[in-house]
């Protein structure tokens, strides 16, 4: 059985996205019965960028952002805080979910597909405490303008994120000891979050 792998700790942006992932992909044997999909992953900062994540018949592909492409979900952050998902960070908490898998990106599993469907707008997602800073990142769905003001942000901190990603706490018993809060539209936001958290 293939074991998922972790990028290396120097890629760029550009070339885990482009060389690593779908090279990474293809080595877990592709993905099956999956509908095609586009997901853009937006970056600020040094060695940022935008680049889509196409899902093509099982095969990803991954390319500079083709703006007559609409994709199903937009990811914005930081390189530095897309580093401490996807390559890691030293420090006493992780981001990065102990079972990652590169599929992590394309939103294939099921609860992320049903709620892919019927979303729209932006969501805001923050971790406070991280590393001496607020780790944020914002996910737009549907064909919502970049730029937009958050629908909710969903926010927690460090220590709770990490018992989330470890499954020693579910979202929903963190949201009602009040360890996440949403501010903007709940109802959305508590979709998003308990779809998106344990993901992220």
């Amino acid at each position: 059985m293939n074991e998922h792998r972790r990028p290396p700790a120097d890629s760029t942006p550009e070339q885990l996205l482009t060389e690593w992932l779908p090279a990474e992909m293809e080595r877990l044997g592709g993905v099956a019965g999956v509908p095609d999909l586009c997901v853009r992953i937006v970056l600020d900062g040094e060695s940022g960028g935008s680049w889509d994540l196409k899902l093509r018949a099982g095969r990803l592909a991954a390319s500079p952002t083709d703006l007559a492409v609409a994709p199903l979900v937009t990811l914005c952050l930081t390189v530095q805080d897309w580093r401490a998902l996807t390559v890691g960070e030293e420090g006493p908490i992780s981001l990065t979910p102990p079972a990652a898998s590169p599929t992590d990106l394309l939103f294939i599993d099921s609860a992320s597909q049903q709620l892919l469907a019927h979303m729209n707008g932006t969501f805001a997602f923050e971790v406070a405490e991280f590393n001496g800073r607020t780790w944020r990142l914002t996910a737009l769905f549907g064909e919502t303008a970049p730029g937009a003001a958050p629908d909710a942000v969903i926010h927690t901190d460090a220590q709770t994120y990490a018992e989330i990603l470890a499954r020693k706490l579910s979202p929903l018993e963190a949201y009602f000891a009040q360890r996440i809060t949403i501010s903007g539209d709940a109802g959305r936001g508590m979709q998003v979050g308990l779809a998106l958290l344990p993901k992220f």
